[in-house]
């Protein structure tokens, strides 16, 4: 089926996997029900299967927490498969659960699961307090050791490992799966210099921070935690009254330093435009396409080669005052080429692949610009310069 829509040209936003990154793993479960409603069969089934996906895969857990209706997870990716623990990962929780709830439909929802890249080990860290928060600013519980589901919280602050035995529910006793696994959130990258009382620390610190920024919040609007006992006594089927908010910005990048923050959405940009243009190539029966480094499904189902090197931005500039560009269109100059009606840019770099943005014949002048080479769509939006 996937090779049918690949051919056809119906295909998802590509998405870039690269050995190494640290990313935050966010689903939800089908029509925001409570399918993840805590008790304890619940907590040790999902932590069992977060745990053998892990394994299976050489994913590195840094923290989870599993909410009644949503999951979030923060892992390194050490083999640029994610999607691939993503897939067993969530297919095992499914089945158990579905065979514990007694239901047959699917309990994720059917949207892709969002995958955000966390660029620096603060953006990490900042994620990590986040995730374990969320009990406590959903106004659920007042304090995170009062979440009653599964959270990696209680394992950070003791520094040991958990072992989850296998659920006698949907797991068949002589079968494949292990009879027990064992979970433990590693140090995120950047602070493995920290001693274990430090590290401990420095979250402690961070959660009591977010634990009294909720109660002040809560206090300033009248609000009470559901508690407990309450989120206990949720039927898994309920659904949050609110109404969910449609067709927002689905983040891929998570970085508050703002200059880098460009640079990676300039590369993830360039990286979606190669993809495409091999894509495209393939589809019209070209033989020996290369697709640019971080190609997923070409490059493990279809044995399709990755670019030896992967697409220079370095000479593509955001004006200053504006930072990330809001239109795709930039000027061109003596260094860009059109062999083949396609444009190219080969200032700096041999690498002959299609520039990170679509060239326009004729650009007018920005008045934004504060270097005066900036152009315009033509709408008086800034837009990037190929220069």
């Amino acid at each position: 089926m996937a090779s049918n829509l690949l051919t056809s040209g119906f295909v998802t936003i590509a998405r870039q996997v690269v050995e190494g990154r640290t990313y935050l793993l966010t689903r939800r479960c089908t029509q925001r029900q409570y399918l993840l409603r805590p008790d304890r069969f619940v907590e040790e089934a999902y932590e069992y299967c977060l745990g053998e996906a892990a394994e299976r895969f050489g994913i590195t857990l840094h923290g989870w927490v599993a909410m009644s209706n949503h999951e979030h997870v923060l892992v390194r990716d050490n083999r640029a498969n994610f999607p691939e623990f993503l897939a067993h990962f969530h297919k095992m929780v499914a089945k158990v659960m579905n065979t514990y709830r007694g239901r047959w439909e699917n309990l994720w929802a059917t949207e892709q699961p969002n995958a955000v890249h966390l660029v620096t080990p603060s953006d990490a860290f900042e994620k990590l307090v986040y995730l374990l928060a969320n009990p406590v600013s959903s106004d659920l519980v007042d304090r995170i050791a009062d979440w009653p589901g599964a959270s990696s919280y209680s394992l950070h602050l003791r520094n040991r490992a958990k072992t989850v035995k296998r659920p006698r529910i949907f797991f068949r006793a002589d079968g494949t799966m292990p009879e027990e696994v064992t979970l433990k959130p590693e140090p995120l990258e950047g602070y493995e210099g920290l001693s274990e009382d430090a590290w401990r620390n420095q979250i402690a610190k961070a959660v009591q921070a977010a634990e009294e920024l909720a109660r002040k919040k809560r206090l300033r609007n009248g609000r009470r935690v559901l508690g407990r006992k309450n989120v206990l006594r949720m039927s898994p089927t309920d659904s949050p009254p609110t109404v969910e908010a449609r067709r927002n910005l689905r983040p891929y990048i998570a970085c508050r330093d703002r200059e880098r923050r460009t640079r990676e959405l300039l590369a993830l940009r360039a990286f979606r435009l190669a993809h495409r243009s091999a894509r495209l190539r393939f589809q019209r029966g070209e033989v020996g396409v290369e697709f640019p480094i971080g190609t997923y499904w070409m490059l493990r189902f279809r044995s399709h080669f990755a670019a030896e090197a992967a697409p220079d931005t370095s000479h593509i500039k955001a004006p200053q005052s504006i930072g990330f560009a809001c239109c795709t269109t930039v000027t061109r100059d003596a260094s860009c080429v059109r062999p083949n009606g396609t444009w190219h840019c080969q200032r700096g770099t041999d690498w002959a692949a299609p520039c990170a943005f679509t060239h326009v014949a004729r650009p007018v002048r920005s008045r934004a610009s504060t270097s005066g080479a900036g152009a315009s769509c033509g709408n008086g939006r800034p837009t990037l310069l190929c220069q």
